[in-house]
């Protein structure tokens, strides 16, 4: 039957039994060694370090190595103090000093110095060919010390995490550029890697991940550990200013998308990206930009800009910018020459509402023939060009017809940078004096 021995069966047959057997059950020394065949089948025997000679010149070796066997697999060339009889490939004892060659003839078991071989003292007793340790004297053991990469206490894949035990102090394990990797064939169960009970579960049967509980129901359930208040308990998202968020432009992709991030402020400048940070909060990516998950308090419309008309324009057979110079509200200093700039970091959904006039004084007598169209316009090229969204078009008003600035009402998306303007045309032969238009524009 084939012995696999672990470690922690070999430290317990030291220390209860101070014998240690291979290829048998009842050792009848310390070490006893029994050939695994008897029909030439198998090679059978103990192998020893194999170095080359010049290895042996090392100062590792000094006086506390003394003892020490190795094969040398070649001559030292050239020799020093040390090597001076390693002239030839076999085996070797350090003195202390010196290496010595052991010779191929047969000598009795050692149980002295006589030949120079091995002295048993202190935990080790009895002769060279059965020694035996002490009750309890080994406490410990390194495997895998040194320059050893590997320690194998049978053929095959070693065995490890074999029992349970505890960390005798903190404990960090350096992979460098090493993998370590847990794979499961398990076929039924749902606690197959644990971390502090259910603080961390791995269901590798249905390939989940549990916080808070030992079933997760789902690629990442996350169950909450109080439910009286006593803690904070929830998701948080990774927090960045807008900034921050727009520095990354370039590692965000149709990869990313459904990313959930949590910004802690505005963006400064937006990009094409950040268009919609506008504010703190959560945001999601669809793979092109970060767009907005409104809450209830982000939800209610924001009046960006409110003017209106103290004076009087004549918009006498021509076509004009409509005129509103008093700014009531303009949050952003967004109004400029008539015209309204979306903030760069204000894309979104817009209502426009106007009414260029509600008074009018008009030139001549009768009832002149005249109308008037007023024009909301867009331009997203910095107003090279214009595009209109809405117009209103009154025909032939009567002279004392007052009610007859256009009144207008649009909704939509508008992008950071955009300009919008009123364009009004009136064909009156005469003065047309309007006068008290208003315009307000809300973000929803």
């Amino acid at each position: 039957m084939k012995n696999i021995l672990t470690t922690a069966a070999l430290l317990f047959s030291m220390i209860a039994f101070a014998q240690v057997g291979i290829n048998n059950t009842s050792p009848k020394a310390t070490l006893d060694i029994t050939p695994k065949t008897t029909d030439g089948s198998k090679p059978e025997g103990l192998l020893i370090p194999q170095l080359d000679g010049n290895s042996l010149k090392t100062t590792a070796y000094g006086t506390s190595q003394k003892g020490v066997i190795v094969y040398a697999k070649s001559a030292a060339s050239p020799t020093d103090t040390k090597t001076v009889n390693v002239t030839a490939e076999g085996y070797y004892y350090f003195d202390g000093s010196v290496w010595q060659k052991m010779t191929g003839a047969s000598a009795a078991d050692a149980t002295t110095t006589a030949k120079g071989i091995v002295k048993l003292a202190g935990d080790l007793s009895g002769t060279a060919a059965s020694p035996s340790i002490a009750s309890s004297a080994v406490t410990s053991a390194k495997i895998a010390d040194g320059t050893v990469a590997n320690a194998d206490l049978a053929s095959g894949a070693g065995g490890i995490y074999k029992g349970d035990g505890s960390l005798s102090g903190n404990t960090t394990v350096t992979q460098g550029t090493n993998t370590l990797a847990f794979t499961s064939t398990a076929s039924t169960g749902t606690s197959h890697f644990t971390v502090d009970g259910t603080t961390l579960n791995v269901d590798a049967v249905n390939n989940r991940v549990g916080i808070g509980t030992n079933t997760p129901a789902a690629t990442l359930d996350v169950v909450a550990k109080t439910t009286n208040g006593t803690q904070p308990e929830g998701f948080i998202a990774p927090r960045l200013t807008g900034d921050q968020i727009k520095s990354g432009d370039g590692q965000y992709g149709t990869s990313q998308k459904g990313a959930i991030i949590y910004a802690l402020s505005a963006v400064t400048t937006a990009s094409t990206k950040t268009a919609n940070m506008d504010a703190e909060g959560y945001y999601i990516f669809d793979g092109s930009k970060w767009i907005k998950l409104l809450s209830q308090a982000q939800s209610v419309p924001q009046q960006i800009l409110n003017v209106s008309v103290p004076g009087t324009q004549n918009i006498k057979n021509t076509t004009v910018v409509t005129e509103f110079t008093t700014e009531n509200i303009d949050t952003y200093n967004a109004w400029n020459n008539n015209i309204f700039t979306v903030p760069s970091n204000l894309g979104g959904i817009y209502t426009v509402n106007f009414q260029i006039s509600n008074t009018r004084v008009m030139g001549g007598t009768g009832s002149p023939s005249w109308f008037v169209i007023s024009t909301l316009q867009r331009s997203a090229d910095g107003g090279a060009s214009w595009t209109d969204l809405i117009r209103d078009t009154r025909t032939a008003p009567s002279l004392y017809d007052v009610d007859n600035g256009n009144i207008l009402f649009w909704s939509g998306i508008l992008n950071g940078g955009d300009l919008m303007r009123v364009y009004t045309q009136c064909s009156s032969p005469t003065d047309n004096i309007i006068g008290k238009g208003s315009l307000v524009i809300t973000k929803l």
